[in-house]
């Protein structure tokens, strides 16, 4: 999978390109990570995917999430799940490996 900055990304979005079948975006400005998301997310919606949206906070499990990518839906074929990880999420983890 290549990897791409932000910025890269928001300058080559005009193309008319695929976007892969899984994006995984991260960085330390949350302004870009939203916008590049929103951005992916619209063009998607565009070529008739429905969109999911999941926040897994501190107390969260990915259950949801799971359970989204495992069950076909009958009446969106193609599918956009955006899944944000919440920063009490990160927080937890980082407690809990250090």
């Amino acid at each position: 999978m290549p990897l791409e900055t932000a910025l890269a990304y928001l300058r080559g979005a005009a193309a008319q390109r695929r976007i892969p079948p899984v994006v995984v975006i991260f960085g330390p400005h949350a302004f870009l990570r939203e916008y590049v998301l929103d951005s992916i997310v619209r063009k998607l919606v565009g070529e008739g995917c429905q969109h999911r949206s999941f926040q897994i906070g501190a107390g969260d499990d990915y259950g949801a999430v799971l359970n989204e990518l495992r069950a076909p839906d009958l009446f969106a074929p193609k599918r956009a799940i955006a899944c944000r990880i919440l920063r009490s999420r990160r927080d937890r983890a980082e407690t809990a490996g250090a």
